[in-house]
């Protein structure tokens, strides 16, 4: 193993010197530099498995010189020496194994170097014999002695002949936990060990190796122990996985059902398929997590990766307007900024030891223990005040441009811990005012959501009250037009008395002339008391005959093609207002018109699965619309209420409505899912 140590103090530079040849067994190579500037004059791809730079340096920092070495080596160790975590944040992003804080501690090194994997500085670990004879541990197989002579067996087939006495070379190499006397005059290494038996060792060159019966038990103990131990060195890359794992999921999975609850009965995907790829998507999060933290160099880029991805697949399982899903997901990103920031604070408050580095069990375990004091009053916020608020569709363009308030508030956080500070994230992290200051503002945030909600809610019922004026005045006329029909009817009936006696007489006198006129007369006066059936639909069927009468007497054609029937799974009142305010608006639109041959074209089609409408009508006028291409009424100030409440009968039933003009014609098209 080539270590590089980078640091302009003489001092710091012997002591760390010293720290990594004791850990290695003095087999490391180790060259030292007093700068920036002269190690990489030196550096070549390859060279060094590790090395160690000062972050506060002459000319060029350590942060500097590291970014110089990952344009050309991804792989390389990189660790830091400093007396200040200021730039703890920023290592990270270089993909550094470690962060040694001055002054240096033998401890910390050790931490460091096993760190970048104990199996590799255990292979390259070698011991001096008393002869001068340098001998790598791992290479050794068992070592055996006969007439006084030591023979080292190695791996790659050669042995190493020593005239040092057994006992020298067993204090030597079982000071190492997996060497091991197992019988007089013989030393085992454990790693090499094929096979085991109750009496013997077959080591991996094929040798038999005898157990000692006298000590038979607390040899296979001492593997056995060794064993264990190996395999605990497995769990701990385990450990990292799972902790890494849980660290992506707690980063993930509670915003992302946050996000989906408002919209659940708007998914594009059945439930049972929007939670299959939602734990598809938390996998490959784990996975995202996994690479930054054991793999990749550009963490940054892994991250802004993993968040696109989020938000891709949050805009395409959600069917709602871009401005609803926008609006939630600034708003749930900042509420996870939020969490981190305070999570990182709690953690340099309960485990400062631990607050420097990445990926850690204490991050994860103050980041759960945030979550669940935040997510409860969230949840509770995102169920009865924000749900409310986007379930319903407003008249106007509202959340077409609401998403700037999250947005807007995201730039107040972010410049107010950021904006005039020269310190680290971590270092702004870890200080408790920036948590306090970030709650504060986090808080405002809210109470505006909560009056956006709200204003949006009583928006809502106003139209709705609107909806509901405009229906009862169309029920009020259809009223008074029946109420014209039963009196006429009266009339009638009560005069075909005064008819049928006259017309008697005239039969008794044989002047049947003067009948035959009374009765062509007659007949011509009587009221047409019938009424049209346009299809089997009652209610809607009324509706048509009501606007028929209203076009005659206007001098307007008149044509309809429906067929509705009489059990469709479409609430009567919706019905009422679709086709009362597209068929009104027709004939207001023919009346104001100047146009000669005016005319109402209508066609309605229903089946088990839609309804589809078109109501088309002559109109040469001047179309009034609002910058984003809505239709204002010309009746009052605003849009057209009739427009509106039929585009949220579409959005009620998932469906669409289409309003376009041209050639002298204006066109409305409404489509219901039933």
């Amino acid at each position: 193993m080539r270590v590089a140590l980078v640091d302009d103090n003489k001092n710091d530079l012997a002591l760390l010197h010293k720290y990594i040849s004791e850990q290695t067994a003095h087999s490391c190579q180790i060259d030292t530099f007093s700068s920036g500037e002269s190690f990489l004059s030196c550096w070549q791809m390859g060279v060094y498995d590790l090395v160690v730079l000062d972050i506060f340096m002459g000319k060029m920092t350590g942060i500097e010189v590291a970014e110089k070495l990952r344009e050309t080596d991804k792989n390389v160790h990189i660790a830091f020496g400093t007396s200040s975590n200021e730039f703890a944040s920023e290592s990270y992003d270089l993909n550094a194994c470690y962060y040694l804080c001055k002054p240096f501690q033998a401890d910390k090194v050790k931490a460091m170097l096993d760190r970048i994997g104990s199996d590799e500085i255990d292979r390259m670990r070698s011991v001096k014999l008393p002869d001068g004879q340098n001998v790598i541990l791992r290479n050794v197989i068992y070592i055996d002695c006969a007439s006084h002579i030591v023979t080292i067996h190695c791996t790659d087939g050669e042995s190493i002949v020593s005239r040092n006495s057994f006992a020298e070379i067993e204090s030597i190499f079982c000071s190492h936990s997996y060497f091991y006397t197992s019988t007089k005059g013989v030393i085992v290494n454990f790693y090499e060990i094929a096979q085991q038996k109750s009496d013997l060792f077959i080591m991996s060159d094929g040798t038999h190796i005898p157990i000692s019966r006298r000590k038979s038990r607390e040899t296979l103990d001492a593997f056995a122990q060794f064993r264990f131990s190996d395999l605990r060195k497995g769990g701990e890359q385990l450990y990292r996985l799972v902790e890494v794992g849980i660290y992506s999921l707690l980063n993930f999975l509670p915003l992302m059902v946050l996000a989906l609850y408002p919209f659940r009965h708007r998914l594009r995907f059945s439930k049972t398929a929007t939670v299959g790829l939602v734990v598809a998507l938390s996998l490959v999060q784990i996975f995202l997590g996994w690479q930054a933290a054991f793999f990749s160099t550009n963490a940054g880029l892994l991250s802004a990766v993993s968040t696109l991805l989020y938000a891709a697949f949050y805009f395409f399982a959600v069917k709602v307007k871009v401005g609803k899903t926008g609006f939630t997901l600034l708003l749930l990103s900042n509420n996870a900024s939020f969490i981190v920031i305070t999570s990182k604070c709690l953690e340099g408050i309960l485990f400062p030891s631990l607050a420097c580095e990445s990926y850690r069990w204490s991050f994860s375990l103050c980041m759960l223990m945030t979550e669940a004091v935040v997510w409860g009053p969230l949840f509770i916020y995102m169920k009865k005040v924000y749900t409310p608020a986007v379930e319903r569709e407003p008249s106007g363009l509202e959340w077409r441009y609401l998403w700037l308030i999250p947005f807007t508030f995201y730039i107040i956080w972010y410049y107010t811990l950021y904006g005039n500070s020269t310190k680290s994230s971590l270092e702004l992290a870890l200080e408790p005012k920036n948590t306090i200051a970030l709650f504060f503002i986090n808080a405002g945030a809210f109470l505006v959501y909560y009056i956006v909600a709200r204003l949006v809610i009583e928006q809502q019922k106003n139209l709705r009250l609107q909806e509901n004026n405009h229906l009862l005045e169309m029920q009020n006329l259809q009223y008074d037009y029946l109420q014209d029909k039963i009196k006429e009817t009266r009339r009638y009936k009560h005069d075909v008395r005064h008819h049928i006696a006259l017309m008697q007489e005239l039969l008794k006198k044989g002047e049947y002339d003067k009948l035959s006129e009374y009765l062509n007369s007659f007949r011509d006066s009587m009221p047409d008391i019938s009424e049209h059936i346009y299809c089997k639909n009652t209610s809607v069927s009324a509706l048509l005959a009501y606007f028929a009468q209203i076009a005659e007497s206007s001098g307007i054609g008149y044509k309809v093609s429906a067929d509705i029937p009489d059990d469709i799974k479409i609430d009567i009142t919706d019905l009422s207002v679709l086709f009362g305010n597209l068929i009104e608006n027709a004939i207001h639109g023919c009346v104001s018109d100047s146009a000669k041959n005016k005319k109402i074209i209508i066609r309605a089609k229903a089946d088990s699965y839609s309804l589809c409408l078109a109501v088309d009508n002559t109109f040469t006028g001047t179309i009034l619309t609002d910058p984003e291409g809505g239709f204002l009424s010309s009746k009052r100030k605003g849009k057209g209420i009739g427009t509106e409440s039929v585009k949220n009968i579409a959005a009620k039933y998932n469906g669409v409505a289409k309003f376009e003009y041209g050639d002298g014609m204006f066109y409305a098209s409404v489509m219901l899912n039933i």
